[in-house]
């Protein structure tokens, strides 16, 4: 990966880098501060000059993917795009309250029952956004979801998202995604749609509500094979003020087969505002 500039040089002429704030595929990210307009940005430096021509057209479908979503309240914003010595950097919306796994690790234990309703609400909306496009999100998790300083979630890192005419949708050789929030078919390398990520949110509600995921682990084969064939702990049991209706919802999106899960993000969404009202 490409080295940072210090804090003395300047990204795009604008852009003075500071800290190293996190890491995703192929990305470093640090805090920047935009001297032009005055305000903290994140920036995601992605090495571009040992990446094959088809993952530089990849790299550029992602921007312009990202630059048609920016709109959506709930999916991080992308400023800006500027190269950096053989490198594309990226210039995001700083989110000050950092991820959903970053709570979680800070509190130490699982989120409110209101606060974990509200934060997969709105990414169920941000969903509902990117599927609009035909788009596969592919990556959700607790990891790429931010918070704004007022609570808000959004929906960020769309380095796996599988856009329309990207081709297959299996994954035969190698899976992609982290794997403690994968959905069924991907993980026996089977056809795939929206409602894999459906799957993957409720794995994060899970989470916010457990305080782990349904199969967590360290041994693949093993997290793997309970994600086939086993049911997780139940919610109820592990926190009994979660209302019966949360820990069904929970349930029918982790169903192992697609068609007993909801079939949209914007019906989750909907069934968890219900929730909150």
């Amino acid at each position: 990966m490409t080295e940072a500039p210090t804090g003395e040089q300047l990204v795009g002429g604008r852009y003075r880098v500071g800290a190293n704030i996190g890491q995703g595929l192929r990305k470093l990210v640090y805090l920047a501060h935009d001297e032009f307009l005055d305000r903290p940005v994140a920036i995601a430096v992605i090495r571009a000059d040992d990446l094959e021509e088809s993952d530089l057209e990849r790299l550029r479908r992602e921007i312009r993917m990202l630059a048609r979503l920016s709109s959506h309240p709930n999916i991080v914003v992308l400023y800006d795009v500027t190269d950096l010595g053989g490198s594309t950097a990226m210039l995001f919306e700083y989110l000050p309250g950092g991820s959903v796994a970053d709570l979680l690790e800070l509190s130490g234990s699982p989120l409110p029952v209101r606060d974990a309703l509200r934060i997969a609400e709105q990414i169920a909306w941000a969903l509902d956004g990117v599927h609009r496009e035909g788009i596969i999100f592919r990556d959700v998790k607790a990891a790429n979801v931010l918070l704004t300083g007022d609570g808000s979630a959004k929906l960020c890192d769309f380095g796996l998202a599988l856009q329309p005419g990207d081709g297959r949708l299996t994954d035969e050789h190698i899976v992609m995604g982290s794997l403690s929030y994968l959905a069924p078919e991907r993980v026996a390398r089977r056809h795939y749609d929206h409602r894999s990520d459906l799957y993957s949110l409720g794995a994060v509600l899970y989470e916010m509500l457990a305080g782990a995921p349904p199969f967590p682990g360290d041994d693949p084969d093993e997290v793997g094979a309970q994600i086939l064939h086993a049911a997780p702990p139940g919610l109820g049991e592990l926190r009994p003020e979660v209302p019966p209706e949360l820990v069904e919802l929970v349930e029918a999106l982790l169903a192992k087969p697609v068609g007993e899960r909801p079939q949209s993000a914007a019906e989750v969404a909907s069934a968890l505002a219900q929730l909150r009202a």
